[in-house]
Order: C-alpha cells, then structure tokens, then sequence
C-alpha cells in the first residue's frame, strides 16, 4: 500500500507526526506500506525532515520519492535520506516515445536507481508502447490508465479479482 503524505504533516505543531508515526508502527507486519513524499520536502529543514524518514524506515515503511526529476532533483537526496523507491513522473513518460531527450533522461533514471538498489515506478503509463520501453528499460513497476482508471472500491476489487482468475 502506497500512501501520498503531504508535506504539512512533517511541519504540523502539534503532535501529528508521534501519533502518525505510532500508527504506523503498529501495523500488521504483513502489510507493505510506501510513504511517498516530493522532492520539494527534501529541500526544507534537512535534519527534522531526515530524522522524521530516518523512524519511518525503522518501521518497516519504504520511503518513495514522487515525481522525481520535475521540481529540485538533487541526486544527494539518493545518498542523504533512505530512499527505497522513485516515482518518474508522467511528464518524462509520456514523452519518451517522441522525444529522445525524455527517453534518455528515463534510461539513465532506470540505469542509476538499479546501480543505487533502489526500485523504479513509472507514472502515468497510458500507452503499450511506452509499457514495452519501460519493461525493456527494466523499470521495476508501473502505473496509469493503461493498467487502469480511478474507480470505486467495489469496482477495484472486482477487477483484481478478474485479473487472478486469467
């Protein structure tokens, strides 16, 4: 399970993050949980926002960064927080198959991440062609339309379900 944390959360007064942090901690161990972040929050107050990742690795969380290369892409982020995944944006996706330099940029993403042990996400895969460039890529995983829209619960379970069953 990968769960979107929004940046106000780390800066939050009170005392959000230590009962965020709790539940967390408090998971099934059986549960995989992704907390994913943006870039930007890497840029702000370094040592509060390592220490808050540094506790949510030792819960067993995977620390994701979305988006990765569209806002202050520092590749000192890979050796300063304990990044577990990237999360290429769809911009760089849906570009790859007409522009080389977006191609290009991709690849070397993939080629760094598998260097650095960390996992690959492509965002915003809607075409077969770009699914085929990222499997010949290597990229670990992939989301978007082309999987599957937003829909209800109900409907997700029902289209898991159709998946196992092929």
């Amino acid at each position: 399970m990968s769960v979107n944390v929004s940046p106000k959360l780390f800066y939050s007064q009170e005392k959000t993050i230590d009962e965020w942090l709790g539940i967390i901690s408090s998971k099934d161990s059986a549960t995989s949980l992704s907390i994913e972040i943006t870039e930007r929050l890497l840029m702000d107050e370094y040592q509060v926002i390592q220490s808050i990742l540094e506790k949510l690795s030792q819960t067993g969380a995977k620390i994701s960064i979305d988006d990765f290369g569209t806002g202050y892409s520092s590749l000192s982020y890979l050796c300063r927080f304990p990044v577990n995944t990237i999360k290429i944006d769809q911009s760089f996706i849906s570009a790859s198959c007409s522009r080389s330099i977006e191609r290009t940029l991709v690849e070397t993403i993939i080629l760094m991440s598998k260097k650095l042990n960390i996992d690959v996400v492509a965002e915003g895969i809607e075409e077969t062609t770009q699914h085929e460039f990222l499997i010949e890529q290597g990229c670990n995983y992939g989301q978007g339309y082309l999987f599957g829209k937003p829909m209800p619960e109900k409907d997700f379970i029902d289209h898991i379900a159709k998946q196992q069953s092929n």
